[in-house]
């Protein structure tokens, strides 16, 4: 462990802080992990090593000292704010998209727990996590957070025009879009005429966009709206 590491563990000992002490050794362990597998080719990014960076290492120790003080008295609307201010910061700085990713998966997690009645909070932390992996180019994993996240949307009772659900199927419409688009690059005519991928996202792309009446978007895709 180096110095910034096992300082900042020791501090939040000293302090009383069980729970933040062992979860920042299960990162480093994780950091650990994510370094070799990239090292050995199975991962795409080269992971930060937040053990030698202070302002990395600083920033987790203040989050996680939130987060149990949120904990201890019950808090998981501060639990999970923090947790996600803090993922959304690292979403931006490169070698830490791993670190960002379990943030963002602790703030689902803590929306599973007992008193969790927000729908909006665990609608946004999947849609977070799949503009990550969309920006880590994993388009399948990314499209599958976001395609759970409007299940959800659907699911709880949010007004047909809220915020929250209006921008998820936005970025869910782009999403298609672009990967219709990816798609058509690579195309010749033969593949589009008999199994093309590209009419398959650009279909889903004016199928979503009708629901919610995007009509900008739909003269963008109408030549591919008739089936």
């Amino acid at each position: 462990m180096y110095d910034v590491g096992r300082t900042g563990c020791l501090e939040l000992l000293e302090n009383g802080f069980v729970n933040a002490f062992e979860e920042t050794l299960e990162l480093m362990q994780m950091n650990e992990e994510m370094k070799t597998k990239a090292e050995h080719g199975y991962d795409k990014e080269m992971p930060g090593d937040f053990r030698k960076d202070f302002d990395a290492m600083h920033t987790i120790m203040e989050m996680l000292r939130k987060s149990e003080e949120a904990e201890r008295t019950g808090g998981l609307q501060d639990n999970y704010s923090s947790r996600l201010e803090l993922a959304n910061h690292f979403l931006n700085l490169k070698g830490y998209h791993w670190l960002a990713e379990y943030l963002y998966k602790s703030c689902c997690k803590i929306l599973e727990t007992e008193g969790a009645q927000d729908g909006h909070l665990k609608i946004k932390a999947l849609q977070l996590l799949g503009l990550l992996e969309e920006r880590r180019d994993n388009p399948d994993m990314s499209l599958r957070y976001m395609e759970k996240a409007i299940e959800m949307a659907n699911k709880v009772s949010l007004r047909p025009n809220d915020p929250t659900k209006k921008e998820l199927f936005q970025h869910l419409i782009e999403m298609y879009r672009r990967l219709g688009t990816k798609c058509l690059e690579r195309e010749d005519e033969f593949t589009r005429a008999k199994n093309s991928r590209s009419v398959f996202f650009y279909k889903k792309a004016t199928l979503l966009a009708k629901k919610r009446e995007f009509s900008s978007i739909l003269n963008v895709f109408k030549i591919f709206s008739n089936d």
